[in-house]
């Protein structure tokens, strides 16, 4: 089963993020990071939000409800345009696949090019403290039921370097022999970012700041608490 089939299907669903991405973008030009299949965007777009966004696979790009000339087809680190935003955010824990110092001193440098005086970026993040409270989701795809299972490795956390694995057990019926024929993995290292103070070091020479940490979306109750969102202003 196509892997990007299942995490669209096992994380479509999610909408803890949605009312404070809106809160954060509302009556500003807005470029989306990682914008996936549109979960987001799509959300955003429905509400107003004057949006553009990056993404890398056309497959998904093609789903978000945007003219082609606002959905930028390519990687966030080569991303550039003449434009300049009053808000970049990248969510659902998608800057962690920029695992090397290098990809985030060029990350970095890119939201502060893309962003007007002023402006603001918002990075969602999945502390791994709560890596080990990360909840089963189960779903139905192509008249398969599926349970996501998360699994992960902090062996070299201090490195800051972790893994995380979403393990699909397709045909779910609650028979293990079974299940474990029909399991589909998808691992994917990641970078570990203890606070904000891991960041501050990429920020040398720009003119962004970090101004907050926001926790679990500013809501009082979260499918799976350990969200968080660093949040910068250029200067």
């Amino acid at each position: 089963m196509d892997p990007y089939q299942l995490y669209q299907a096992h994380s479509c669903e999610f909408s803890d993020d949605l009312n404070y991405y809106l809160d954060f973008c509302r009556g500003h030009a807005t470029l989306e990071l990682f914008a996936g299949f549109g979960r987001v965007s799509n959300f955003l777009v429905k509400q107003g939000v004057s949006l553009e966004t990056v993404e890398i696979l056309p497959c998904y790009s093609d789903q978000i409800s945007l003219p082609d000339a606002s959905k930028h087809v390519g990687d966030v680190l080569t991303f550039s345009s003449d434009k300049r935003f009053g808000r970049i955010f990248a969510a659902y824990n998608s800057f962690c696949l920029l695992t090397s110092d290098v990809d985030l001193r060029n990350f970095f440098t890119m939201i502060d090019r893309q962003l007007q005086p002023g402006g603001k970026a918002s990075l969602s993040y999945f502390h791994p403290d709560y890596w080990d409270q990360a909840i089963d989701y189960e779903f139905t795809l192509n008249g398969k039921s599926v349970r996501a299972t998360p699994a992960f490795d902090l062996s070299r956390r201090e490195q800051k370097q972790g893994v995380w694995t979403d393990l699909y057990y397709l045909n779910d019926t609650g028979d293990k022999p079974a299940l474990e024929k029909n399991v589909v993995e998808c691992s994917y290292p990641v970078r570990i970012v203890e606070d904000a103070t891991d960041l501050l070091p990429f920020l040398h020479g720009l003119e962004l700041e970090f101004v907050e940490t926001v926790e679990s979306f500013g809501r009082e109750r979260v499918v799976e608490p350990g969200w968080v969102d660093f949040v910068f202003v250029k200067g």
